[in-house]
């Protein structure tokens, strides 16, 4: 249910497409399994974090730029992931505004193909799918790759606090703040 195939989306089968892919790029020759790197970004971030904890001995290290995965208590994650399930031109206007340290200037023509572009995109799907049991709070004591997270300061998507959490949870990581940068790096 990923991607344009049958059946329901879910976090959990996209963390399966995924992992199929990495199973499929680790049977070339060149390609060493027991040593595959991660780099996430945002909702790509939780789900490098949910293979390396489900394949501990394939993920030997990751790079994390403002995951997802944890709860916000202070809703700035909810409140981007809904813009992105219902966007209008307000709410991606705004998104602009909250995602970036310097916002883009957007003519005005453009932000219906923006409202499109997001709508044709599955993101709504992505965030009504998500459950409880996908969060990774409480989760994350077990991981094992050297994880090195990047987090903009001026992030209004994932709040920096989200990444402070994610320090205090992940062994041996630390969090390094990207002066001058939001949620989307530019």
């Amino acid at each position: 249910g990923c991607w344009g195939s049958a059946g329901e989306f879910s976090l959990q089968g996209l963390l399966e497409d995924a992992a199929a892919a990495l199973r499929l790029v680790s049977r070339y020759r060149h390609v060493d399994a027991d040593r595959v790197g991660l780099l996430g970004f945002s909702l790509g971030g939780w789900i490098a974090l949910w293979i390396a904890l489900d394949w501990p001995a394939g993920v030997e290290r990751l790079v994390l730029a403002d995951p997802a995965g944890l709860r916000d208590p202070s809703g700035m994650a909810r409140e981007a992931a809904e813009t992105l399930a219902h966007p209008t031109i307000e709410s991606m206007k705004e998104f602009n505004r909250r995602a970036r340290f310097h916002p883009r200037d957007i003519p005005e023509r453009i932000w219906p193909l923006v409202v499109k572009r997001i709508e044709s995109r599955p993101a709504r799907d992505m965030v009504l799918a998500i459950t409880d049991d996908d969060f990774l709070d409480g989760k994350l004591a077990g991981l094992k790759p050297p994880t090195r997270l990047l987090w903009g300061e001026a992030d209004r998507v994932l709040p920096p606090s989200m990444g402070k959490r994610f320090e205090a949870e992940v062994p041996g990581v630390r969090l390094e703040l990207l002066r001058e940068c939001g949620h989307l790096p530019q």
